[in-house]
């Protein structure tokens, strides 16, 4: 299906959002063919964004302590859980059905709660842990992909 095409979705890197520089690559709906976005990381400065989450970012998160980490986490499983509605259709324009959604959505949201609040093993950091909350919810829907790949990114 053609139509006029859409605008890059501009991404928010080091403080503050970017529009690329380029028409980028469309994502088509996949049951209509439809474009539903265009996404493109041209124009954006990889070095300074790296260089933006040691000397920003990082310091930032060490400042906070355990609990205040643990809870902006909370927060996020939280935000992700009141987004589920919008996930859900976003996801059944992959092709998806209803179920299949809300059991990979969901199902990513709760591995990624059970880990982060579960006891931390022996030999891992907190932040460690963290990590591997935030990489499993992002591993369960790139398996299953009750979403678009990229949209993933911004979670």
């Amino acid at each position: 299906m053609q139509g006029v095409p859409m605008a890059p979705l501009p991404s928010y890197v080091s403080g503050k959002w970017i529009t690329p520089t380029a028409d980028g690559q469309a994502v088509a709906d996949a049951v209509t063919g439809a474009e539903v976005a265009r996404v493109s990381s041209a124009g954006i400065d990889m070095g300074a964004s790296l260089e933006h989450g040691r000397s920003v970012g990082g310091p930032a998160l060490r400042e906070l302590t355990f609990h205040q980490r643990a809870a902006l986490l909370k927060g996020l499983g939280s935000f992700l859980r009141e987004q589920r509605p919008e996930l859900y259709s976003l996801s059944t324009r992959t092709g998806a059905t209803r179920a299949d959604s809300m059991f990979d959505i969901d199902g990513g949201i709760g591995v990624f709660l059970a880990i982060y609040f579960a006891p931390t093993p022996l030999g891992l950091t907190a932040p460690g842990q963290a990590s591997a909350a935030a990489f499993a919810l992002a591993l369960v829907w790139w398996v299953t992909e009750p979403i678009p790949t990229h949209v993933t990114s911004l979670v």
